[in-house]
Formats: C-alpha cells, sequence, structure tokens
C-alpha cells in the first residue's frame, strides 16, 4: 500500500510528502490502482476531518490500529488547521518491528520530529515508543 500511496502522490492525486520518506522504492502502478489509492486515502482524511468537525469544541482521540506506516497524523498536522487548534490525541499501535522500524525513520528526519514534538523534547521511553504532547506511537 506504501508503494502505491508513494507513485499516486507523485501523480499528483493528492498531497503526500511524507511516505517517500518511509520508502525508497518506486514503482509504477496501473491507473485503477492509483485511483483505488486515492479513494483510499481520501475516504480516510476525509472521515478524519468529519469527525474533527464533530467534536471541534472537544478533547478527541484518535486511533490508529495497524497503523504501519501511515502518514496521515504528518498530513493533518501540517495541512489542516482544525487539526492544528483542536485538542487531539493522535493514537498509532502496530506490531514492534513496525514500530520500530517507523521510529527509525522519525528520529533520520528532523522534519518528522518537529511535526511531533514541536517545541517539546523528544522522547522515546523505548526502543518501540514515542510520546509526545498529541501523538504516541506504541507497539503491541
Amino acid at each position: 500500500a506504501l508503494i502505491s500511496k508513494i507513485y499516486a502522490a507523485k501523480l499528483k492525486y493528492f498531497t503526500d510528502d511524507y511516505s517517500k520518506l518511509f520508502n525508497k522504492k518506486e514503482r509504477k502502478m496501473m491507473p485503477i490502482i492509483n485511483r483505488g489509492t486515492w479513494t483510499r486515502v481520501f475516504s480516510v482524511r476525509s472521515l478524519i476531518s468529519r469527525f474533527l468537525e464533530k467534536f471541534k469544541d472537544d478533547e478527541v482521540q484518535i486511533l490508529s490500529l495497524g497503523a504501519g506506516l501511515d502518514t496521515n497524523y504528518f498530513d493533518h498536522e501540517e495541512n489542516s488547521d482544525q487539526f492544528k487548534e483542536m485538542n487531539v490525541k493522535y493514537f498509532e499501535v502496530d506490531f514492534q518491528d513496525i514500530v520500530i522500524n517507523k521510529l527509525s525513520v522519525i528520529k533520520e528526519n528532523t522534519s518528522l520530529e518537529k511535526l511531533i514534538f514541536k517545541e517539546e523534547s523528544p522522547e522515546y521511553p523505548s526502543e518501540d515508543s514515542l510520546i509526545s504532547a498529541r501523538y504516541r506511537l506504541i507497539s503491541c
């Protein structure tokens, strides 16, 4: 799914500046795959936006189980004024090896760390977790 997302973003089906940080591979996809990827990305982003709109005056939590190398948090943190203004806690949970891989990419990219930690000092309580005021990455 990540390789499909990278290729579809390259073709401007949607904006995603972060997926390519998690995988350097690129493979041409058939148009139907690109459209399917666009549908999935658009649907998830829309669902999150509608959820935030419904609870705009509340503290909200978003839980992504099996998050993998998903970049929705980064996209919303950078591009959604609504997301930035709200009191949001975003949790991503996945298997330990996936989380360790994602953490290594985050640690290597200051742009990702800045989105996550802002003015905070980076906090990595263990090799398979990350904690910030708005974002948690946890292994199961």
